[in-house]
């Protein structure tokens, strides 16, 4: 990704600066198109490593609290909604107060057991950090696995991988509302890009949209789509 964009997010007014960066862009699609699969795989494992991940974490704290770290925040909110509870959820994990033994000689010389109650400040700090380690990875949980999705759903629709680099190839055009015969034209040339092209190469597309300036990338996919190989792989009807 750096040897395709390196130096593309930065502004310029120069037409000829502008030319030179589209072409290298062009150049550099050209030489790695149909070599990206492997590349787009390993990040959607990666993403999926990181589901397990998170859900391994989750699992092992539970293990870890003896069953009630899965529902401990739910059940701190709820007490401290209905107050029906008669027991604090965190007092139940993390105990304010023990029960201790003391040893000490006795007047003998032998050894006397006293029982008493100690007071464990550190579970007042516990009880907090855990409850924003749970909030934190039912987050990391949730936007990994809609992550997961995304990703499935791009590789088994072209349709939706279509609809995505569209829509980053008509920033501009929704945002000031053009009219939809624009949007239409805006269409062809994306689907002449994406239309039977493994997800590596649209992957690469999408992952250099977020690494290029954003008129910069609407003059590259409009090229690209007339480029000649695509022509021959895609030919125009005739009228």
């Amino acid at each position: 990704m750096k040897f395709l964009t390196s130096g593309m997010k930065e502004l310029t007014t120069d037409d000829s600066v502008v030319e030179k960066r589209k072409n290298r862009l062009i150049a550099g699609f050209r030489k790695l198109r149909g070599h990206n699969d492997k590349y787009a795989y390993i990040f959607v494992g990666l993403e999926m490593l990181n589901l397990f991940i998170v859900l391994f974490q989750i699992y092992l704290t539970d293990i870890f609290l003896h069953g009630k770290f899965l529902d401990y925040g739910s059940r701190i909110l709820e007490y401290y909604q209905k107050y029906e509870i008669a027991w604090n959820p965190m007092d139940e994990v993390f105990p304010k107060m023990t029960k201790c033994q003391f040893n000490k000689h006795g007047m003998g010389g032998g050894i006397q057991n006293h029982d008493g109650l100690c007071l464990l400040p550190l579970n007042i700090v516990n009880e907090k950090i855990y409850l924003v380690v749970w909030i934190w990875l039912i987050i990391l949980a949730v936007a990994s696995a809609l992550a997961v999705i995304y990703r499935l759903i791009c590789i088994c629709l072209p349709e939706v991988r279509t609809l995505v680099l569209w829509r980053t190839f008509n920033r501009l055009e929704i945002i000031f509302f053009l009219p939809t015969y624009f949007f239409l034209f805006r269409w062809e040339h994306v689907a002449k890009v994406c239309r039977s092209r493994p997800y590596g190469d649209w992957f690469l597309l999408r992952q250099m949209a977020k690494n290029v300036e954003m008129d910069l990338f609407d003059q590259f996919l409009k090229a690209l789509s007339l480029d000649e190989d695509f022509k021959k792989e895609y030919p125009e009807k005739e009228k």
